[in-house]
Formats: C-alpha cells, sequence, structure tokens
C-alpha cells in the first residue's frame, strides 16, 4: 500500500498533477495541495510539515486538509542567495553558518544546501545543486536546521537522545544526556536494539511542554560508527552510510508511527573504562541544572543567545524540579550494554 509521508523519488516541486492527482511517485502517494503543488507530509518535533521535496530521515505525517501546516518547504528558485549579515559560524564537518537575507533567516552549509528560513520558522526555501536532494542535504535539514527551527515555536532543543519505551511511549521516555564520547549514540542503538525501544531523536531531542513536559519525535535513527554497529551486532539492512562521515553509519530501525511521549527522566552518562558494573547516582535540582545548561541548542548563538538560554531555563528549571534527573556511570564494554540497557529500563514505570 502507498504511503503518505516515506518518499524515496523526487516529484517536480510546483509541478502541476491535472489529471494524474493521486499518481504514485515511487511507493509515496503524494498529495495536491496549495495551489496544485505536489506536497509530501511530515511531523518533527511536534510540528506539521508540508514539502515539494520528499526527504528521507522524517516521519511521515497525516494530512491536515485545507489548513497550513506548522512549516512549508518548498524549493527555492534561481542561485542561493548571499548574506546580507553574518550572525554566527558553528565549528564542525557540517560547517554550518546563521546570516539573514532580506529580513529572513539565512542557513548555510558546507555540504550542499542554503536554507532561507521565515523570521518565524514558518517556512523554508530549500537551494541545493541538485535534484532531487541528496542525502547530504537531507542530513543537514534533518540533524541540523530543523531541530533549531522548533526553537522558534517555543520548544526546547537539548543536546541529547532521547527513547520511548517498548510499549510505545505509553510509559514515557528518557533523555540521554553527556559529553563527547559518553556513548549516547551507542546506548540509544542498544536501547532500540535490545529492548524495541524507539528513537525518537540523535543528537538534538525537542522538549515541549513545561507542566507535562514531552519528548517529539525529531528524526529518525542514530548515527554510529561500524565498531558500534558490529558489537552490537546490529543488521545491515537497518545501516547505512552517512555523507562526509568517512564510514559513520546511520542505524535505522523506524518502525511507522511514533508520538510525543512524556519525559520520565534526565539521564546524564558517564562510560568509564574501570566501571565493572553500571551505577545510578540520583543528582539533585543544582547538578541537573549545572549539567544541562551546556547542552542547550540556540538558535542564534551571537546576537539572542543570553536571552534564548534564560528562556530556556525558565522552562527547563521547572521541569527538572518535578522529573528525576539521574548520572549513569557504566562500563565501556559492548558486552555490557545489554545489562545498562535493562538497568536504564528500570527508570520508566509501567503504564497504569
Amino acid at each position: 500500500m502507498p504511503v503518505e509521508g516515506r518518499c524515496t523519488t523526487w516529484a517536480q516541486p510546483g509541478h502541476n498533477l491535472g489529471e494524474t492527482a493521486g499518481e504514485l511517485v515511487g511507493d509515496v502517494l503524494p498529495r495536491v495541495r496549495y495551489g496544485a503543488r505536489v506536497t509530501f507530509d511530515y511531523l518533527f518535533g511536534g510540528l506539521s510539515i508540508g514539502s515539494s521535496l520528499p526527504f528521507d530521515g522524517l516521519r511521515k505525517g497525516r494530512p491536515v486538509g485545507d489548513a497550513r501546516p506548522d512549516i512549508m518547504v518548498t524549493s527555492g528558485i534561481g542561485a542561493a542567495p548571499e548574506p546580507d549579515r553574518e550572525h554566527f559560524a558553528w565549528p564542525g564537518r557540517y560547517g554550518l553558518t546563521l546570516g539573514e537575507y532580506r529580513g529572513q533567516w539565512l542557513m548555510r552549509s558546507a555540504f550542499d544546501g542554503s536554507f532561507l528560513i521565515a523570521r518565524d520558522g514558518t517556512s523554508i526555501q530549500v537551494f541545493c545543486d541538485h535534484l532531487p536532494p541528496g542525502q547530504a542535504l537531507t542530513d543537514v535539514l534533518v540533524r541540523r536546521i530543523l531541530p533549531r527551527v522548533t526553537i522558534l515555536f517555543g520548544a526546547n532543543a537539548i543536546h541529547s537522545a532521547a527513547l520511548a519505551g517498548q510499549d510505545g511511549g505509553q510509559g514515557g521516555g528518557l533523555m540521554l544526556l553527556g559529553r563527547s564520547g559518553a556513548g549516547k549514540s551507542t546506548l540509544t542503538a542498544a536501547l532500540a536494539h535490545f529492548l524495541g525501544w524507539e528513537i525518537l531523536s540523535d543528537d538534538i531531542s525537542i522538549l515541549r511542554g513545561d507542566s507535562l513536559p514531552m519528548l517529539a519525535p525529531a528524526a529518525t535513527g542514530v548515527c554510529l560508527w561500524p565498531p558500534s554497529r558490529d558489537g552490537l551486532g546490529l543488521a545491515p539492512e537497518h545501516c547505512a552510510e552517512m555523507p562526509g562521515y568517512d564510514g559513520k553509519l546511520r542505524y535505522d530501525p523506524y518502525r511507522g508511527d511514533s508520538h510525543p511521549t512524556p519525559l520520565r527522566a534526565f539521564v546524564f552518562l558517564d562510560r568509564a573504562a574501570d566501571c565493572t558494573s553500571p551505577r545510578l547516582e540520583q543528582l539533585s535540582l543544582a547538578q541537573g541544572v549545572a549539567e544541562i545548561v551546556p547542552q542547550i541548542i540556540r538558535f542564534n548563538p551571537h546576537g539572542s543567545s543570553a536571552t534564548e538560554r534564560v528562556t530556556a531555563l525558565e522552562t527547563l528549571v521547572p521541569i527538572m524540579r518535578s522529573t528525576p534527573v539521574w548520572r549513569l556511570t557504566y562500563p565501556a564494554s559492548y558486552a555490557a550494554l545489554s545489562t545498562v540497557s535493562e538497568v536504564i529500563s528500570g527508570l520508566i514505570a509501567p503504564p497504569h
């Protein structure tokens, strides 16, 4: 059966289908909206996305009828614009930069792709060298651009991984945090592989709400190096090479519909070579806040960064006051990860 929103084949943006409306494009049934534009429906971070371009790694959404989605993604016309003003350049292989063009945000990457973003995040124009969009551009959009755009809609974006329990998230989910090398991605893959948990996000998690904090599903899958794949015994058909990473893989056991999941605990990871068995230590509110501040993602780390951080903490502190915060110290060996996964699963109470 064709599905809406999981796409492998490109349909010309702006193409008027006429009598061919409803025709199958690849394995996807596109729909006609917004002036006979071919659109694909996705969900990301609790927001609906309508796109004239298909993207792998996004979760399929449900049609919103004649209503406009929260974010509309379209193919830009002509050459990618040059910024009128530059704000910030993030370090790292993405080469991501933030600037402005005629009052709109402009994000560019060392990989293929420039993204012209409405001031309020409601539209994104994608400028790229080739159509259909390649995996490199998709990776930038899904793993770097969209998580930051959710901030414009009032969400908190946290450098972390997030998962929902194997009951479909009815019992809640966890956020895994830690320094680079703490094992967030490997442990995320272990929980998905050993316990059947749903991966809600890999590198940047989206947290919404305050009185009832919810983890909103973001990008599918998790990025791993081959030793982690081999150490966990992951199925090769669920692993694909990532562009620009010299061998890094994306493990994606995406199983279908995902829903926002109540956050049950923050878990800060500490992988230690001299640790022989996993141990949990509950942190105080002050310790938890100190740990999470460096992990807060800001849309504009230059101009409004102080305001963004204060705004995020105004939401996060009350959440951390009512949500347990743990430090998990665990062995570095792959052989221990099934046991570590069982320890973590105990932090999610069974649904009532």
